[in-house]
């Protein structure tokens, strides 16, 4: 009956796309355009709707013919190929994706999965028009205006950079390589606003420090990350979201390089920057948790004033759970709080229940073989040791050791799937099981 009250509002919309009969295609535009205003009105994105219509539309139009710049029904009418396949194919599989990103009963994973044959079907769809972002071309049939060849810039951009972070997400690193090096390429030769220009650039750099931090190539990575904060930096002021993200990942970059007193100080003054009351930032916003965030995880991983570093890592939590409590940034922070309380010898019922707070919100995430779901693991399992150490009890100190080691296998085996075995990552958690090992067998 739930369903049924959920289905019945939509029947005759989805009856409509369910026609197999061919239609002229003035009265199929109309249709998608009618459907399509409908829905944008409504406070939730239908999937269903969105899926029906994506597939009605490849019925009706059906693949583009070789040489041919327009697409022709028997009796003759026609339709060109920038109204099929810009205006409105592209277009509806953007809307499918954005649906799927919005359902909130998706983990990171099942949305991801769900996004990617859209997003590859857009690419695509676009292929035909690359040759409209190569100036030296010569194999062009239809006639764009300086426009449309924008509009081909943008949405080439936000494919590839989608698609990136996707790959990105499975690790797929040799293919985020690929899609970015291309959309790089596009966003630099994009001639539209400079404020979208900088957004562009700045996604793709951002995406690329992320790969090299990942490859443990800190030094290329740190060069990235300046030049996306100097690239939003100069179009933006200094609390825009694009300015305080960038700057998250440079002040990230500057710790793992061990450049701890400029990475300290700037993560200081961009959160007095966010607090200002001048500034007008909602403090309860996620920009103002990243300030709180970026802050405690210098200093903590500094390993001195850790009351100060809870402290912040407190506030950073309270704000994130207020917008999403499972969010992947959520878990992030109970797993910095863990981390610095652990750090403070402080292994009580609340570090344990961040430390599965932290575990179960990337598993939903990232799924159980996650990069993030490792590191659960791993800091599970020094968790585990501690409290063996401080264990006099041996049956109790051999308990805790076996889950030690149980939790450091499974981080390793996860590591060792993604980055391989030479990864320094990966070198640790063998080093860490080693260790679990020894002192459960000395035990």
């Amino acid at each position: 009956k739930v369903d049924w009250k959920a289905h019945k509002p939509i029947c005759k919309t989805l009856k409509k796309l369910s026609n197999l009969i061919l239609r002229p295609y003035r009265e199929v535009v109309h249709s998608i355009v009618e459907i399509r205003v409908k829905e944008f009105k409504k406070a939730e994105m239908n999937i269903r709707v969105w899926k029906n219509l994506v597939s009605y539309a490849e019925y009706q139009f059906g693949n583009r013919v070789l040489g041919r710049v327009y697409r022709e029904r028997e009796d003759g009418e026609r339709i060109d190929n920038w109204s099929v396949e810009i205006d409105i194919l592209i277009r509806i599989h953007g809307c499918l994706a954005d649906a799927y990103s919005r359902d909130k009963s998706l983990g990171t994973i099942s949305s991801s999965n769900l996004r990617l044959p859209l997003y590859e079907e857009m690419l695509d769809l676009l292929r035909p028009w690359s040759i409209y972002l190569d100036p030296n071309s010569t194999f062009r049939t239809d006639r764009i205006t300086k426009d449309q060849i924008n509009e081909i810039f943008v949405l080439s951009v936000q494919v590839e950079n989608n698609i990136a972070l996707i790959y990105m997400e499975q690790c797929q690193f040799n293919l985020v390589e690929t899609h970015c090096q291309r959309g790089l390429s596009y966003a630099r030769l994009y001639e539209g606003t400079e404020d979208d220009k900088s957004t562009f650039v700045c996604g793709f750099l951002s995406i690329f420090y992320d790969l090299r931090k990942v490859e443990g190539n800190y030094a290329d990575a740190s060069n990235f990350a300046e030049e996306a904060y100097n690239c939003v930096a100069i179009a933006y002021n200094p609390v825009h979201p694009k300015v305080q993200y960038a700057a998250s990942t440079l002040i990230e970059s500057l710790t793992l390089k061990g450049d701890f007193q400029n990475a300290e100080l700037f993560a200081q003054m961009t959160l007095d920057s966010l607090k200002d009351p001048k500034n007008g930032l909602d403090q309860q916003s996620e920009a103002v948790a990243r300030g709180y965030s970026d802050l405690a995880s210098v200093i903590k991983n500094q390993m001195r004033n850790l009351v100060k570093a809870e402290k912040l890592a407190r506030e950073a939590l309270r704000i994130r759970v207020l917008i999403n409590s499972s969010s992947h940034v959520a878990g992030f922070t109970t797993g910095l709080l863990s981390s610095i309380l652990m750090c403070q010898d402080k292994l009580g019922s609340e570090t344990k229940v961040l430390l599965e707070q932290t575990l179960a919100i990337n598993i939903r995430n990232f799924g159980p073989d996650g990069a993030n779901t490792a590191t659960a693991q791993f800091n599970f399992g020094l968790f585990y040791r501690h409290l063996a150490e401080a264990q006099q009890i041996v049956a109790t100190r051999k308990g805790h050791l076996r889950l030690s080691e149980i939790k450091h296998k499974e981080a390793l085996r996860v590591n060792t799937k993604i980055f391989g075995p030479d990864n320094p990552r990966t070198l640790r958690y063998s080093s860490e099981l080693s260790i679990s090992r020894r002192l459960l067998s000395e035990a």
